[in-house]
């Protein structure tokens, strides 16, 4: 990798990195809903929460790009309790018009366990 590339990659992590809280504050990140289907009966029987930060209707970055950012600066913690709340909310909406055995995959960072108040 040559000097300039790696100058314009941390020119992109910098933006990162100095955009996230406001873009925490204007909900640009997104939870997206990737269904799991029974084998058996054909039908949804569980869905993997992903989250995509949006702005103005585009896909700002990949989150293979912010994601391993956010885990080694710790900012992934914020955004997995931003993804939580979203998804909360969103499961008290609609959750009788779901199947009783229906089920949501959300992800913890590894970061959240070494928060005192993680574990009752």
């Amino acid at each position: 990798m040559d000097l300039k590339e790696i100058d314009r990659q941390e020119k992109i992590q910098a933006e990162i990195l100095h955009s996230f809280h406001q873009a925490l504050k204007n909900e640009e990140f997104q939870i997206y809903f990737q269904p799991k289907v029974s084998p058996a009966s054909g039908k949804i029987s569980s869905a993997e929460i992903l989250v995509r930060w949006l702005r103005d209707g585009k896909m700002r970055w990949s989150p293979a790009v912010y994601i391993p950012l956010f885990e080694q600066n710790g900012f992934v913690i914020s955004l997995d309790y931003y993804v939580y709340e979203k998804t909360f909310r969103w499961l008290q909406e609609f959750s009788r018009q779901l199947p009783a055995d229906f089920r949501i995959s959300l992800n913890v960072s590894p970061l959240h366990f070494e928060e005192p108040d993680i574990l009752p």
